[in-house]
């Protein structure tokens, strides 16, 4: 299934191609709901998500933030911190956002995140401190990580940030 899924890949990117799934249904009465997001998967424009074949269910998040910008002001449910880095013109804000985003995408090892960045993992641990203090938010429990990367989400719509 996986060679399947690279000659797709590769002959979609090479038609120039992307394709969108939604969500598995087994009722044709859903067709229409599970159409909208096959093609809002396909016409989802993140920037650091250029596959061809997209799955509904890793732009949901983005569809939720599509249908909300409608009614507010999306920069709103980024955590004020993350949106500062984010907009900030430093260099330094921007190592401190991607340390981070890459920490908690390792599953907080500061071994493989430091590795990822190329930095030595005291370096990281600074970045991690200071963005706990700039922040205020716990990133060890659940709920301030659920913070952090909804914030990170929602800087990537806005166009602030690549994930």
């Amino acid at each position: 299934m996986d060679d399947e899924l690279e000659n797709l890949n590769i002959t979609l990117e090479q038609s120039g191609i992307k394709l969108g799934i939604s969500n598995a249904f087994s009722n044709p009465v859903e067709m229409r709901r599970h159409y909208i997001q096959a093609v809002f998967s396909a016409d989802m424009d993140i920037p650091s998500n250029q596959q061809v074949v997209r799955h509904y269910i890793d732009y949901a998040i983005y569809h939720s933030l599509a249908l909300a910008k409608n009614d507010i002001d999306v920069t709103d449910l980024c955590h004020p911190a993350l949106l500062r880095l984010a907009q900030s013109t430093k260099q330094s804000d921007r190592d401190i956002l991607d340390s981070l985003y890459m920490y908690l995408k390792a599953d907080k090892s500061i071994e493989r995140a430091a590795k990822e960045l190329h930095i030595h993992k005291n370096t990281l641990f600074y970045r991690i401190d200071k963005i706990k203090r700039l922040s205020g938010i716990n990133i060890t429990d659940g709920e301030g990580m659920l913070k952090i990367l909804f914030s990170f989400k929602v800087l990537a719509f806005i166009g602030l940030y690549s994930v």
